[in-house]
């Protein structure tokens, strides 16, 4: 950082990708991308019989929410968790997922699944001050300055479409 009178400190430029990355998470659209990757590829994951029983519901906080449609494929479910986090793990390439809450109801259809009773929580809040001032410094870390209006605008666009979906 360069220091003396009247000088402005300097910032550290970050890779674009790790921008993009922290971005994502500061903003909650990191669960949400893997969420929608999870519900795509669920019958891959855990076999067609049990996607056929199953739906992924929200990722929040590394705990996987499933809706299961009878009690007795909720039992099974149960019994094959660790496989099942195992599996999720290797499809995404990381741990994100700690824990698989089970949870009894009717299945929807996969087309309606986007709905936003059933979407991981995002921007539905007004983001706070701290995560205003995160948020800025990250985009301040990008040397382009056209590239961070742009990330501005993605940001802005992304709450105002998630405020249109939760209102």
């Amino acid at each position: 950082m360069v220091s003396g009178k009247g000088s402005v400190p300097r910032i550290e430029a970050l890779p674009v990708g790790k921008v993009v990355t922290r971005l994502l998470e500061r903003c909650g659209l990191r669960e949400k991308r893997r969420l929608f990757e999870l519900v795509t590829a669920w019958e891959g994951i855990v076999g067609s019989q049990l996607a056929a029983h199953s739906q992924p519901l929200r990722l929040r906080g590394g705990v996987l929410e499933v809706r299961v449609d009878q009690a007795v494929w909720m039992q099974h479910l149960h019994l094959q968790k660790k496989k099942i986090l195992d599996a999720v793990a290797s499809y995404l390439g990381e741990s994100l997922i700690r824990d698989i809450f089970w949870r009894f109801g009717a299945l929807e259809a996969v087309e309606d699944s986007a709905a936003p009773e059933n979407a991981a929580p995002g921007f539905s809040a007004p983001p706070s001050e701290e995560l205003e001032s995160e948020t800025e410094a990250l985009l301040q870390s990008l040397p382009d300055s056209e590239l961070r209006d742009r990330f501005r605008r993605l940001i802005l666009e992304a709450r105002s479409r998630d405020r249109d979906l939760s209102g």
